[in-house]
């Protein structure tokens, strides 16, 4: 580990183990140190990423999108209780621990995970443009743990209609619909998705954090709780998702997850 790495990576295993008692969360169960390395034994989660697992599925329901956000918000109400941001939410973070069980999904890689000591205390812009919420994306940025619920609404939006909300070749374009949260249902994918839905994913990608929904109350939407057994029949579009997420890797692979950091932060302790 380099300088400022063993810090970082301190950090992580301390919200790891705030965290690893809560629901849906991939377990930390040992950290042996030495002086070069750090070794961290973690849950072993032979079910691989959520859309791996949908498109290898090739059957999507606005059921198993539901259950799907419901084990996202879990882990992101218990953890937000605990005051711990998780600030990098996206499909490849988000492992099945049994191969195609969609209920056995959990939050993976702590490794942007801040444990926010006072309100609005956060200052670093991390994580992954396309899930970023907008408040992390202000010149002096001052953010919660409100800012994961955000990066929700940007998953659910995805499983639901088969693309981002927030979606360009240039990441500033990107960072512009985010500050602005333009987004749109367009009428070809998201005609067979329920209001329920539709409204859920709305509260989620509020843009004033102060009017955002928590996990908390999202666990308590309508659309979560109710088994309405007509979502058992409303199919999603796993072929325009599979299109997407193999383009967007591609991209992606080359240019990896963007941590940024401005000259207040360069000067000031990382938050």
């Amino acid at each position: 580990m380099f300088w400022g790495d063993r810090d970082a990576l301190k950090d992580e295993i301390a919200n790891l183990k705030i965290a690893r008692e809560g629901p849906n969360i991939v377990q930390l169960y040992e950290v042996y140190e030495e002086r070069a390395f750090c070794y961290l034994v973690m849950e072993l989660m032979e079910g691989g990423e959520l859309l791996e697992s949908i498109i290898e599925k090739k059957t999507f329901t606005e059921k198993e999108a539901r259950n799907s956000t419901r084990c996202v918000l879990s882990a992101l109400a218990y953890m937000h209780d605990k005051r711990v941001a998780h600030r990098d939410i996206k499909p490849e973070n988000l492992l099945l621990s049994v191969h195609k069980d969609l209920n056995s999904i959990k939050l993976a890689d702590f490794s942007f995970a801040k444990y926010v000591k006072k309100r609005n205390s956060c200052r670093t812009l991390c994580g992954t443009p396309g899930y970023l919420a907008p408040e992390m994306l202000e010149r002096f940025p001052a953010y919660d743990v409100k800012c994961d619920v955000w990066s929700v609404g940007c998953l659910l939006f995805l499983l639901l209609g088969g693309y981002l909300p927030f979606d360009d070749d240039d990441d500033e374009v990107i960072f512009d619909q985010t500050r602005d949260g333009q987004f749109e249902f367009r009428p070809e994918f998201w005609a067979g998705v329920s209001n329920g839905a539709k409204q859920l994913v709305s509260s989620m990608l509020t843009v004033n954090p102060k009017k955002r929904i928590t996990a908390a109350r999202a666990l308590e939407s309508d659309w979560i709780v109710k088994g309405d057994e007509a979502l058992e029949e409303r199919q999603l579009n796993v072929k325009k998702l599979k299109n997407l997420i193999d383009g967007k890797r591609k991209l992606r692979a080359a240019i990896g997850t963007v941590r940024i950091n401005d000259k207040l932060t360069s000067i000031a302790p990382c938050a």
